[in-house]
């Protein structure tokens, strides 16, 4: 759960106010484990959420788990995204009607199909915000990562992409093009966390009490020892 007034500095960064004015194609954001990346991704999400209401803004959301590996394909993501898309919009998509009534009996569509339906109701929107969290736990084989990345980057002219992953050289590479912004777990922002703990966990009231300096004392140990996490 993400507590309030968290994380605000990533939204308030050059490189993503940059981004989401449609200068940057790419922006890529490391972050060691348990900095925070899926919180701050989702939280990105609810701002593109309440910041563009119109239906002419495509905005898609892909969460990736190394335990789900063998269901988050290709073809499933790009399904994913199209879903998304559709329900952005109440208007007509006949490329996606024409691909569901061809398989109604559960086959799955080829994924050739599904890249044109999918392109075409790309073509509908002016931009597409689309948000890859933890792209590192997409695949073990880098090079099906890479693939995920190009085919991704190659939907159309009007995708800006903002991924997320663990700091691995690889990505580095991949998005050395890119611009950066390095995701951590900012001393205020775990210093408010903790302050609301000491207010609302019973155990720690208990243990703490009203002794402001010793309240204190444990909130900068903690921030100090967190690094970033």
């Amino acid at each position: 759960m993400r507590e309030d007034d968290t994380g605000d500095w990533f939204l308030k960064t050059t490189e993503v106010q940059q981004w989401l004015a449609g200068n940057h194609k790419t922006l890529y954001c490391p972050g060691i484990p348990g900095a925070g990346k899926t919180v701050l991704t989702s939280l990105l999400l609810n701002h593109l959420e309440a910041t563009f209401s119109s239906d002419e803004i495509g905005i898609a959301g892909i969460f990736c788990d190394y335990k789900d590996q063998d269901a988050q394909s290709i073809p499933n993501l790009f399904g994913s995204i199209l879903q998304q898309l559709i329900e952005r919009r109440n208007d007509c998509y006949e490329s996606a009607k024409i691909l569901y009534h061809g398989h109604v009996e559960g086959t799955p569509p080829n994924p050739s199909k599904l890249v044109k339906a999918l392109k075409s109701e790309l073509n509908r929107f002016m931009r597409i915000y689309l948000v890859v969290d933890a792209l590192d736990e997409f695949h073990p084989d880098i090079r099906k990562t890479q693939l995920f990345v190009e085919n991704l980057q190659n939907l159309g002219a009007n995708i800006y992409l903002l991924i997320t992953s663990r700091p691995i050289p690889h990505f580095y590479r991949i998005f050395e093009d890119a611009p950066r912004v390095e995701i951590r777990a900012t001393r205020s922002d775990i210093s408010r966390f903790i302050s609301t703990q000491i207010t609302a966990n019973l155990m720690l009231k208990r243990i703490l009490g009203d002794d402001v300096d010793l309240q204190n004392r444990v909130k900068a140990v903690v921030v100090e020892k967190a690094q970033g996490m």
